[in-house]
């Protein structure tokens, strides 16, 4: 006879004897005995499948696909249309999940990008608040200093003018406000204070003089 789909030249055994005592029919057999295997798990699973009313869960997977499929391609054993028809819709039904996979992949690494992007926005925006608050606390502390610089000064200079002011003290607050921030007027302060400060002579030592070191009364140097 010839097979229905490719029209190639098929035989039907007529007796059982011929699988006994036909010599090439065994050879042919044991060649195909895994195929034929694999050919008997195709009809019960394209059954099971045709029973459950073609239900995509009854659909081969995997290593079993790939049997299968290799079944199709080497042409050695004839499948029947329903056999064929079931390796067809797996392999369409492998093929459609490949794609569903495909496409869930691009949006989670999509999903994964934009999230990216805002932590991304999010840090950045975080690190240039810091930083003007940083800049904001540095900006305040210069201008308490210079507030406080300010008025020691004004302290200082307020001392020199009252009539019975200390000028030793109206210096230290001249120095005192300059080791805070430079001020031209504790600067002033400072000159003026230091010009009404008793000055104190030592004399005794004629070389050159490195470092000195005074008595807690100043009389001594």
């Amino acid at each position: 006879d010839y097979d229905a789909a490719n029209r190639t030249p098929t035989v039907e055994i007529a007796h059982e004897a011929l699988l006994r005592y036909w010599t090439q029919l065994c050879v042919w057999l044991d060649e195909s005995r895994e195929d034929i295997r694999v050919q008997r798990l195709l009809m019960a699973a394209a059954g099971e499948w045709l029973n459950a009313r073609r239900d995509p869960a009854f659909l081969a997977t995997g290593g079993r696909l790939a049997q299968f499929e290799a079944l199709i391609a080497n042409r050695r054993i004839t499948l029947s249309k329903d056999e064929q028809a079931y390796v067809v819709a797996s392999l369409d039904e492998r093929q459609r999940q490949g794609t569903e996979r495909e496409f869930q992949q691009r949006r989670t690494l999509r999903l994964q990008r934009a999230v990216m992007g805002v932590l991304t926005i999010f840090l950045l925006t975080s690190l240039v608040l810091l930083i003007m608050a940083i800049l904001s606390r540095n900006e305040a502390l210069l201008q308490t200093r210079i507030s406080f610089a300010r008025q020691l000064a004004a302290q200082a200079v307020a001392e020199l003018r009252n009539p019975i002011g200390n000028d030793e003290f109206a210096a230290l607050l001249a120095i005192r406000s300059l080791r805070e921030q430079y001020d031209p007027i504790a600067d002033g302060a400072l000159v003026e204070a230091a010009a009404g400060l008793p000055i104190a002579t030592f004399e005794g030592h004629p070389d050159t003089i490195y470092s000195v070191a005074f008595s807690p009364d100043g009389r001594f140097a």
